[in-house]
């Protein structure tokens, strides 16, 4: 039989892997002469415990994925806010007919105003409401009003008695809200003229004005 002599580059490459198992030789019995180290049982029991809690994690996150999305109806949330705010008076804009504040109660507040200083100020005043038709004259009456009725709220704001009144607050913030509504019906009708619409919608803001500033006078 032939004898079989293997290639140059085997013997080369068997070289190699001894060359390299004799450089890592110190290693290896380097390594097999460190001490040997038990970690104490509390260190396992933290790492279970963590593995525990992202696993609950993890799965607390997947169930939370899964549930349906749930919007309450508007109801619930205006119930919410009635709770959390004092209902405040609410006026409704009418379509065809307008309740206007007479001109009485202006001239009664200007009159009080107007005495001299060594007169007693009395604020005398009177009600009366009539149903108009849509199409108003003018509103420019309605400037001088409501500087008289600014000075009013002044009063009550200021007076020692009207702050002891468990409505005191309520009727400062509805006037407040009635003054933004009125500011906002009158830059609609500088942009889009004295509809007959924004003049019914601002004569029902003026009456409910009106009767704020009635019931702060009797305050007084």
């Amino acid at each position: 039989m032939p004898v079989y002599a293997p290639p140059a580059k085997c013997w080369q490459e068997i070289d190699r892997e001894l060359d390299k198992v004799a450089a890592e030789a110190p290693l290896h019995s380097a390594l097999h002469e460190l001490p040997a180290y038990t970690p104490p049982s509390m260190v396992w029991a933290r790492i279970t415990d963590t593995l525990e809690a992202d696993t609950s994690q993890q799965q607390l996150t997947e169930v939370l994925a899964k549930l349906p999305q749930y919007a309450p109806p508007a109801k619930v949330w205006t119930a919410i806010e009635g709770g959390i705010r004092p209902p405040a008076r609410r006026f409704q804009l009418m379509m065809l007919t307008r309740a206007a504040a007479a001109i009485a109660l202006v001239l009664g507040l200007w009159w009080a105003w107007s005495q001299p200083d060594e007169a007693p100020l009395q604020a005398t005043y009177t009600y009366d409401q009539q149903t108009t038709r849509a199409q108003f004259a003018s509103i420019e009456d309605w400037g001088q009003a409501d500087a008289l009725m600014q000075k009013a709220v002044n009063e009550f704001r200021e007076d020692p008695v009207a702050k002891q009144l468990p409505t005191y607050e309520l009727l400062l913030s509805e006037w407040a809200d009635l003054k933004d509504a009125q500011e906002e019906v009158a830059k609609m009708m500088e942009r889009y003229g004295k509809d007959a619409q924004l003049i019914r919608q601002m004569s029902e803001i003026e009456k409910e004005r009106s009767g704020l500033i009635r019931e702060m006078i009797t305050q007084i």
